[in-house]
């Protein structure tokens, strides 16, 4: 079968990865390769480790093995950027920071409490309109459905385009 999407110039190596709990092994000799373009799902059932694989992958719980990005075309590895979307987040419902407030603090180098960048805010408009989001970039976190704050996280995982996105139960509803 021939492969659609990918480029062939990237790709993503998840090897030997394992995960420990005290004596308990959670996660033993994982591998994965991820070209670009393409889509790969994990499945498994409830608590058979898929959230703590994704951990160990963003580097938030000890593991062994090791992850790689190699640039196919000068044949060296890179750092990996990675884009994540959570499963879920806890926001408080009267929490005043907005969506321009939340986005602009992931991408900008100066705290956003200063003021309102009018570029930063169009750049910003402009990547959550790829997501239909635009609309909400003055709406408060707190305010949002799930399915807008999801589409909100996701603009923000692609900020810049990662190397590999992360997408923890995508389809879940909270």
């Amino acid at each position: 079968m021939e492969q659609s999407g990918a480029c062939g110039l990237h790709c993503t190596k998840i090897n030997h990865i394992g995960v420990k709990f005290g004596k308990e092994v959670i996660l033993k000799d994982v591998n994965i390769h991820v070209h670009c373009g393409e889509l790969t799902v994990i499945i498994g059932r409830n608590g058979a480790g898929k959230t703590t694989l994704l951990k160990a992958i963003l580097g938030e719980v000890e593991h062994s093995g090791n992850i790689t990005f190699m640039d196919m075309k000068e044949k060296i590895a890179k750092k990996i950027k990675i884009g994540y979307v959570p499963q879920s987040i806890n926001i408080e419902k009267h929490m005043p920071t907005t969506v321009y407030d939340l986005f602009a603090s992931c991408i900008c180098y100066v705290p956003v409490f200063l003021k309102k960048d009018k570029k930063i805010y169009q750049e910003i408009k402009n990547h959550l309109k790829l997501f239909g989001a635009e609309k909400l970039i003055d709406k408060s976190i707190g305010d949002l459905s799930g399915g807008e704050l999801q589409r909100v996280l996701l603009a923000i995982a692609t900020k810049p385009v990662p190397n590999l996105l992360i997408l923890d139960e995508p389809v879940s509803r909270n």
